[in-house]
């Protein structure tokens, strides 16, 4: 079913120069600057436990194994980068499990101790490859997260939860458009969810103008002596668009499906942007999620072969979605309905 043609008009307050650089917002309490390394070793942490606990749900007691070493892992890394980051003192030898457990806990004694580990089984799995009964594989799977929840939140200010890849994209305006998306879909009205999916195509479309096409423009009696207009030329630009992404490792598969579903976000001159839903259907929370995945996936990809994606929007746009996102939010707490969208 499709929604009616709407539009979101959003203008901020004040004149906005179109020529100028959007304004720093801070979007996280660990934001990673160029990759800072404490976002890339809590991601890392997380992901490692995540996989531990993919890997409990199969019922092989290899796997069951595996699991047991990765949760814990992840607990040790986490607790590794608390006792770096706190400077735990030197020690002729590495610290063991223990020894940064109870450092830790020292560190953070301020508003109690943390949730309790259970009885570690990792030694005896690593060294002795001892089995592990699969309830217990759960148990400690779901232990060990809350444990890492709750030192995520005291030890860093960050929600476990709120921990992703979306904090490695090295380019500020990239990452707080990816902030601001992911604040709207946690609002979840249908406005907050079609803004949202909005700003991810807008921050992939701004990336893929930051680096320069894989062509040169043809001379002569070439594409340029079409019509812009004309069926033929257009098919060739979006034929080469794709092939480009494709030589990036991009699935043009999920690229076509973002231009299809995401509203468009269209400038004005005085520098306010326009979302426009004609068109499009009812977004929901998974559709956001899907797309949020793809973006990121393809920034990360450009990053690692030095593309160097970027925001090149030169308006306050990143500014006008931080401010939509607050106050729709706002209505959201105060449980005041939006004004319905003006139709078209």
């Amino acid at each position: 079913m499709q929604a009616d043609p709407v539009q979101f008009d959003v203008v901020s307050e004040g004149p906005i120069d179109p020529g100028a650089e959007p304004k720093e917002v801070e979007v996280s309490t660990y934001v990673a600057g160029d990759g800072e390394p404490i976002a890339r070793a809590l991601l890392m942490a997380k992901a490692i436990h995540q996989r531990g606990d993919d890997l409990s749900r199969t019922g092989s007691d290899l796997d069951a194994m595996i699991a047991i070493h990765h949760v814990h892992l992840a607990v040790e890394m986490a607790l590794r980068e608390v006792a770096s980051r706190r400077r735990m003192p030197y020690q002729k030898r590495d610290p063991t499990f223990d020894d940064l457990l109870q450092f830790v806990e020292a560190s953070l004694n301020d508003s109690g101790h943390i949730t309790a580990l259970p009885h570690l089984q990792r030694n005896s799995v690593q060294h002795a490859a001892q089995l592990v009964h699969r309830d217990t594989v759960k148990e400690q799977c779901i232990i060990t997260r809350s444990f890492l929840r709750e030192l995520y939140r005291r030890a860093f200010n960050v929600e476990y939860d709120e921990v992703s890849e979306r904090d490695l994209v090295a380019d500020g305006g990239l990452r707080a458009l990816l902030h601001h998306a992911h604040t709207l879909a946690r609002i979840g009205s249908s406005e907050a969810l079609s803004i949202s999916l909005a700003a991810l195509r807008f921050c992939l479309e701004s990336a893929l103008q930051s680096w320069p096409s894989h062509l040169p423009a043809p001379e002569g009696l070439s594409l340029n002596t079409l019509d812009r207009g004309h069926y033929m030329m257009d098919r060739i630009q979006v034929l080469e668009e794709e092939t480009t992404l494709l030589a990036t490792g991009v699935d043009v598969l999920e690229y076509r499906w973002l231009l299809q579903h995401a509203p468009g976000v269209l400038l004005s001159d005085d520098g306010s942007i326009t979302v426009d839903t004609t068109g499009i259907e009812v977004v929901d929370l998974e559709s956001v999620r899907r797309a949020e995945r793809f973006v990121i996936g393809c920034i990360m990809s450009w990053q690692r072969m030095s593309l160097n994606p970027r925001y090149v929007e030169k308006s306050a746009s990143s500014v006008q979605f931080a401010g939509i996102a607050e106050h729709l939010g706002a209505q959201v707490e105060l449980g005041v309905k939006s004004a319905p969208p003006v139709p078209q």
